[in-house]
């Protein structure tokens, strides 16, 4: 981000941090960014997210850069798309009465992850696993 901020001093600086960060790397980001993106994945609710992020030493404005919700169910071991549509109507909902345009709100939105699968991750692209996400799917770390 330094970097970035040197090269385009009147850009706005986001970044796609991996969950909620912790102080001291909020601390050492400070003025580096202007607003954090966090990629954070959870099923039917964010649950303490939005307030863990309200204790952290930063007024910096916060998006979730990457949410959503497995279509695939690995209990029935077949696609479920309608538990896909609550899990993520609920999460939006939750991201909306949480915005930031109402008193003490701290999320400036969301972008929901993603519109493909991704099978390629399995290690065989042509084949569908037959595990979701949720259940430790990929095995690597992309």
């Amino acid at each position: 981000a330094r970097k970035v901020r040197s090269v385009y001093s009147t850009r706005p600086i986001a970044t796609a941090y991996g969950s909620t960060p912790d102080a001291a790397t909020v601390e050492f980001i400070g003025d580096d960014i202007d607003i954090w993106g966090l990629n954070h994945y959870t099923r039917f609710s964010f649950k303490h997210f939005f307030d863990d992020w309200a204790k952290l030493p930063t007024d910096k404005p916060m998006f979730l850069s990457e949410y959503g919700s497995d279509a695939f169910n690995s209990k029935e071991s077949k696609p479920d798309e309608a538990k896909q549509a609550a899990e993520t109507k609920s999460l939006t909902e939750e991201i909306v009465a949480n915005s930031s345009q109402f008193p003490g709100g701290v999320c400036a939105g969301g972008i929901i992850f993603e519109f493909a699968d991704e099978w390629w991750k399995s290690g065989q692209p042509a084949v569908h696993d037959g595990v979701g996400a949720g259940q430790g799917a990929f095995g690597k770390v992309y």
